[in-house]
């Protein structure tokens, strides 16, 4: 049973596999309180897709996947985690994706917001319960970069980049890398991690500390990355983690990390916009905390799945 939305600003068709959403903007993080039509129509929009997603029903051996594209004309960077799961919150992923959550970018985006059959729109959604076999698939021919194995995460840590970020950079003869070069900023690449532990999380709240952690444990660190590192560094009491030491840059040098807040804090930048393909799953009732995962080379984004 499902159940389908068209107004003058965006369309939604919805039923408890699959979900497409097709709209004249994409839904950011915060969205203005002014009186206008347009963010009006916004958030009309976010509660209508929030509530759509809500229907999924993901059945044992399946993940919620997720696309989304744009055909604005414009050549916008963006990061795929952010535009299909932060911008529109935790809540409506709390019962379709506790054990696992990939996302892709479509090879075609044009394509992809023409998939409504109404009217071509700018931007377009897509969530559907995948088989797990289906989503690990997407990854069989990729160049593997690199891997890790068993890692173990301090569960009293909270849940931001730096706990996966100094997990990764103490694990050692854990991670492996394999034949390599450096990337270029423009290169993308798809991540595949596995989380095993002890109680269950929100996946979709941990899908972006958990990715800009690893992806920036990958970056090298150019000239301008390692004062702001050596600063962090100190007040993280793991000053043995400023030196840079043999841990593979299977990702380019990047300054991924830089003060924020008049110096009182840090952020985090990583080239997460380049990662086009991830799979996250997780596995509960561990007696420690522990994840792994592999990095791959990708040239072309994935084809849309279903």
């Amino acid at each position: 049973m499902g159940w389908r939305v068209t107004t003058d600003f965006f369309d939604i068709a919805a039923d408890p596999k699959r979900v497409f959403a097709a709209s004249d903007f994409y839904i950011p993080f915060e969205i203005r309180h002014d009186p206008s039509e347009k963010n009006a129509q916004v958030r009309n929009f976010k509660a209508r897709l929030c509530a759509a997603i809500k229907m999924l029903r993901p059945q044992d051996g399946e993940v919620l996947f997720a696309q989304y594209a744009e055909d604005g004309g414009k050549n916008r960077f963006f990061d795929l985690e952010n535009m299909l799961f932060y911008n529109l919150g935790a809540s409506p992923f709390t019962d379709c994706a506790a054990h696992g959550i990939s996302f892709s970018a479509p090879p075609d985006q044009a394509a992809l917001c023409r998939q409504n059959g109404v009217r071509e729109r700018k931007y377009a959604y897509i969530y559907q319960c995948l088989p797990l076999s289906d989503a690990e698939s997407r990854f069989a021919a990729l160049p593997l970069m690199a891997e890790w194995r068993g890692v173990p995460l301090d569960c009293r840590e909270p849940n931001r980049p730096e706990k996966y970020w100094k997990a990764l950079r103490r694990a050692g003869d854990s991670v492996t890398a394999f034949d390599y070069t450096e990337s270029p900023a423009a290169n993308s690449f798809a991540l595949k991690i596995a989380l095993d532990l002890p109680k269950q999380v929100k996946l979709a709240n941990t899908i972006k500390p958990l990715l800009d952690g690893v992806i920036c444990a990958f970056h090298g660190e150019d000239a301008r990355c390692l004062e702001c590192l050596a600063d962090f560094c100190v007040r993280q009491r793991c000053e043995e983690l400023s030196i840079p030491g043999p841990f593979p840059p299977v990702l380019g040098k990047r300054a991924y990390i830089r003060l924020y807040r008049n110096g009182r804090s840090f952020q985090w930048d990583p080239a997460d916009d380049r990662c086009k393909l991830a799979l996250v799953t997780a596995s509960y009732g561990a007696e420690a905390a522990s994840f792994s995962g592999e990095i791959y080379a990708l040239e072309n984004p994935v084809s849309a799945a279903g």
